[in-house]
């Protein structure tokens, strides 16, 4: 069964278009812009969020939501880490559009650096899941969750 979503007419006549078929251009630009922000993510800089968000990683006692401060785990290097020195390098393993193009999410692999103020430079690996919901006309991060890789 076709489930329609958006017709086209061609000389009088009605064709649906299958949803993959429907957005697959918007999705294109709308991954495009996504990738863009995941890029920034890696470089150090903030990308806009949604006002609840939800961030989470193994560097934090527990999930921060919104702007709340973000309690650092005891005995973890946050608070020892130079500020603005974090950097990122991801591999995108799968990015999913909606098909109302509304919200997304994709599944990256990453490693992780940046240096502590003793000087040290430290790299990790993570995993990193993370959901993207377009408000406005503009992808937001809504949801992030990055654990590390146990060696």
């Amino acid at each position: 069964m076709i489930r329609m979503t958006h017709a086209v007419a061609i000389v009088g006549t009605i064709v649906a278009l299958p949803p993959h078929i429907a957005y697959a251009a918007d999705h294109a630009s709308d991954e495009a812009a996504i990738r863009t922000l995941i890029a920034q993510l890696d470089a150090g800089k903030t990308v806009p969020h949604t006002d609840n968000r939800v961030f989470w990683s193994g560097a934090y006692e527990k999930p921060v939501i919104g702007n709340e401060q973000a309690l650092p785990r005891k005995g973890g290097s946050v608070e020892n880490r130079v500020p603005g020195s974090e950097r990122s390098q991801t591999t995108i393993r799968q990015l999913v559009v909606s098909d109302s193009g509304d919200m997304a999410y994709d599944y990256s692999d990453a490693t992780l650096m940046f240096d502590l103020k003793t000087g040290e430079h430290r790299s990790l690996t993570n995993s990193t899941v993370r959901v993207w919901k377009k408000e406005g006309g503009q992808w937001k991060l809504a949801v992030q969750f990055s654990a590390p890789h146990r060696e």
